[in-house]
């Protein structure tokens, strides 16, 4: 099994000089963030998951479910095995729900699939709290452990940075509202992101102010990586 490394900051912090860096190191193969593609495939997956505890697992939370037009022994009727073609969204057929869950959760573990015994991604779209919860459907996946890296820089730099990158060709008049629109954006990023990583066990996870050129601390956190 492997152990699956997720770096886990805002937009230019240095995410990914750092991925760079550990993927020149044998046994370790980070992927960079693919425009959020890997995080929407989790989110699928948690999504089919909640509604396989919710509905497949315990039958009865579909009797309280919210219905217009279904008698009730009809309800229990596909409850029971029956007629599984009656009913509204939540009354499909569950099987098949099921097996999609499983297609998902081997799409996300063969996305992994490669020699390394570490793995891992970067994503920095975390101004939504909920993006972060899509992660804990990893934990129930087979994988050795995961481990979490946050990489803190000063915001402002962040926004600057963020707006030379985007924005290079846009005259001086435009750079307050947008450098304060960046600045709200990676606040958001820093607030949710240090709220998800307060329940994270702290074997699990290494926080650090990264300097690209620091060889100091890119040992640290190769160390961490490494340490089982």
């Amino acid at each position: 099994m492997k152990t699956l490394l997720i770096i886990i900051s805002a937009g230019r912090c240095g995410s990914t000089n750092l991925i760079n860096r550990l993927n020149k190191n044998e046994g370790i193969n980070i992927y960079g963030e693919n425009y959020g593609a890997l995080l929407d495939l989790i989110k699928s997956a948690n999504w089919f998951s909640m509604y396989k505890t919710r509905f497949i697992n315990q039958p009865n939370m579909r009797l309280k479910t919210r219905l217009s037009s279904i008698e009730e022994e009809q309800i229990y009727s596909q409850v029971n095995g029956g007629k599984k073609w009656i009913g509204n969204e939540f009354y499909n057929n569950h099987e098949i729900l099921e097996d999609t869950l499983n297609v998902l959760n081997k799409l996300i573990v063969d996305f992994f699939k490669v020699d390394e015994p570490i793995v891992g991604f970067k994503e920095i779209r975390w101004q939504y709290y909920q993006n972060l919860n899509w992660l804990k459907h990893l934990e129930t996946l087979p994988f050795k452990e995961i481990k979490y890296i946050k990489l803190n820089r000063n915001i402002e730099d962040q926004a600057r940075s963020m707006y030379t990158a985007f924005n290079p060709k846009n005259s001086a008049e435009d750079i307050p509202t947008k450098y304060v629109d960046y600045l709200k954006r990676i606040t958001e990023c820093e607030n949710n992101i240090n709220k998800f990583l307060k329940d994270i066990d702290p074997n699990k996870k290494y926080e650090c102010n990264y300097v690209e050129e620091s060889d100091l601390q890119y040992n640290k956190i190769l160390e961490f990586i490494k340490n089982d």
